[in-house]
């Protein structure tokens, strides 16, 4: 409880950080900004050629990032009650997660599906390998980014303020999310959860173990 009190007071200062500065830059950033402060120079910033920098910045996108059973949705549960708009339809909760997961069904199906198509189903062997070279160009990803793009450019009109996604995949396709932002001209934010390795191992295998065959050395 303690740890939920002392994330909730941390996320409240940021995103009063972010409230004061949303609407400062006329262009999408050219940084993408990590929470804490951390800035990084990627394809999510936008030169000054591009079309889309004539164009008031649109609401931030928050991108909650980490391993499976990290923390995650404890993160998402916390910026929903702060007022962080999550879109779409979220998972419900069960045994597992009792307050839900705070993860939008289409872009996890979607994910997923991406993921078992380069065979890299994350509780599979397969899942603990790299992604295959070339990824990015590859047609079932293509496919993925164009029904990704669909939904995101719909949900980023109907935002007044900072708004966030929250999936695990996204930490492996978070090169996919770069490009989707550059696209889409959303200043991205990254909030990563970390949680000791152990502790993730032992959730995991406790949750999937059962019905996945989760092991130790793959988790």
């Amino acid at each position: 409880m303690l740890l939920q009190q002392f994330l909730e007071a941390c996320l409240a200062a940021f995103l009063g950080a972010q409230a004061e500065k949303m609407w400062q830059a006329q262009a999408p950033p050219e940084t993408f900004e990590l929470f804490g402060g951390t800035k990084a120079k990627g394809p999510c910033g936008l030169a000054s050629h591009h079309p889309a920098a004539s164009v008031v910045s649109r609401p931030p996108l928050l991108l909650v990032v980490g391993m499976h059973r990290s923390g995650t949705s404890l993160l998402g549960g916390i910026l929903q009650r702060l007022g962080v708009k999550l879109p779409g339809e979220t998972i419900a909760g069960d045994q597992h997660n009792p307050e839900g997961y705070f993860e939008w069904d289409a872009v996890v199906a979607l994910q997923e599906r991406l993921l078992i198509d380069l065979q890299r189903w994350w509780p599979a062997l397969e899942g603990t390998l790299p992604l295959p070279d070339g990824w990015l160009q590859h047609p079932a990803t293509r496919q993925a980014y164009g029904h990704l793009r669909a939904l995101v450019a719909e949900a980023v009109d109907q935002q007044q303020g900072l708004w966030a996604v929250k999936d695990p995949r996204c930490s492996r396709l978070l090169p996919l999310w770069l490009e989707l932002c550059r696209d889409l001209a959303i200043p991205l934010r990254l909030l990563l959860a970390v949680r000791n390795p152990a502790e993730v191992v032992t959730s995991l295998v406790r949750r999937d173990g059962p019905l996945m065959g989760m092991e130790s050395l793959r988790a």
